[in-house]
């Protein structure tokens, strides 16, 4: 929220290693992809794995093995690749 919020949509779920978010920028999932591996972070694409007719854009977000400096700093990258 502090970072992206606005932004995204998190999916919050009960367990696991990845968040899933909806970009509501309406910018490509597939650019922001581009754009964050320009600063060394990755994220899935959703839009890619979406079965119905009109794919809504999305990034898989995973946290598993990071500490909360890493993660500070990769949302603070995030909320500029989203709002550029």
């Amino acid at each position: 929220e502090q970072h992206c919020g606005g932004a995204l949509t998190v999916h919050i779920a009960d367990a696991g290693l990845h968040v899933p978010v909806w970009l509501e920028t309406g910018k490509a999932d597939v650019a922001v992809v581009r754009e964050l591996e320009e600063h060394g972070l990755t994220a899935g694409l959703l839009s890619t794995c979406y079965g119905a007719a009109t794919p809504r854009n999305g990034l898989l977000l995973g946290f598993g093995c990071s500490d909360e400096r890493a993660l500070g700093q990769a949302t603070r990258t995030l909320g500029a690749v989203l709002r550029r």
